[in-house]
């Protein structure tokens, strides 16, 4: 079915975007490397965007993401 392909397709393109910010293979990802990514990969973005990005990635407030949380 179409949208289970699509459901698919964007949970791909999720992990492939979490192994990105994951550089160095923790297991998850911190503010810090979230910032460094999106400041190479958009570097107009203003800090206060970034942040709250991080923000609604970062639904627990530990201050990490693991790849489930990214997923939600």
């Amino acid at each position: 079915d179409v949208v289970s392909k699509d459901r698919v397709k964007e949970r791909k393109g999720l992990l492939e975007a979490f192994v990105l910010l994951d550089w160095d293979k923790r297991g998850y990802i911190e503010f810090s490397d979230f910032e460094r990514v999106m400041r190479l990969h958009s570097p107009k973005m203003q800090p206060r965007r970034v942040r709250a990005l991080w923000k609604a990635l970062d639904q627990s407030q530990s201050n990490t993401v693991d790849l489930l949380e990214f997923l939600e």
